[in-house]
């Protein structure tokens, strides 16, 4: 039997719109909806955000859900998934021009501890720092050089790669934990809007 969010339906559907408002944003964007139980609270847009921490961008209220995007098209990373653990956040989308992913934790299971989930995303994130590192010596791409003097063709195989890698470490982190991890193409989300 599917796991079903502890998320409002009407909150998840206002994150999504989030999500699709920022998704061809050319910088990254990040946005909170706090307090989902008592009121809606969406935190100013944070632009060009790279590298935000939830502590460090936003202020001190609590964050329920994070909606952020990523430029280059990626899923949810799993240091995205980390920041959500580490903070208590319930859900995290990240969103492309082409969909979002999101990982919903209000589904983990009960015998699993916020340090078990931490420990097996930050493994997981450590898998794929060793698989972008073997992936730049495949490309004979030295640990120095200048990121914007790759050939960009190089960047989008890697990039491709890399997104097909970290799709894989969502769900199987997805399955281990009980989370429920979606995986919305913008034509699918317009379709069901019809």
């Amino acid at each position: 039997m599917p796991s079903i969010s502890k998320i409002p339906q009407h909150i998840n559907q206002y994150a999504t719109r989030l999500a699709l408002e920022i998704n061809n944003e050319p910088v990254e964007n990040a946005m909170t909806i706090g307090d989902y139980n008592k009121y809606i609270r969406l935190s100013d847009p944070i632009k060009g955000a790279i590298g935000w921490t939830v502590v460090d961008v936003f202020d001190k209220s609590r964050k329920d859900i994070i909606v952020h995007n990523h430029p280059n098209g990626v899923v949810l990373s799993m240091q995205d998934v980390i920041t959500a653990i580490a903070y208590d956040i319930k859900k995290i989308f990240a969103s492309t021009n082409a969909g979002f992913t999101a990982l919903d934790l209000t589904t983990t299971k009960k015998s699993i501890s916020k340090n078990e989930l931490l420990a097996r995303s930050v493994k997981a994130n450590e898998e794929m720092e060793i698989f972008a590192n073997k992936l730049f010596v495949q490309q004979s791409i030295k640990p120095d050089i200048n990121f914007y003097d790759i050939d960009q063709k190089i960047i989008k195989k890697m990039d491709d790669a890399l997104d097909k890698e970290g799709y894989l470490k969502l769900k199987e982190f997805a399955k281990w934990s009980g989370a429920i991890f979606s995986d919305v193409k913008w034509s699918d989300y317009a379709k069901s809007k019809k």
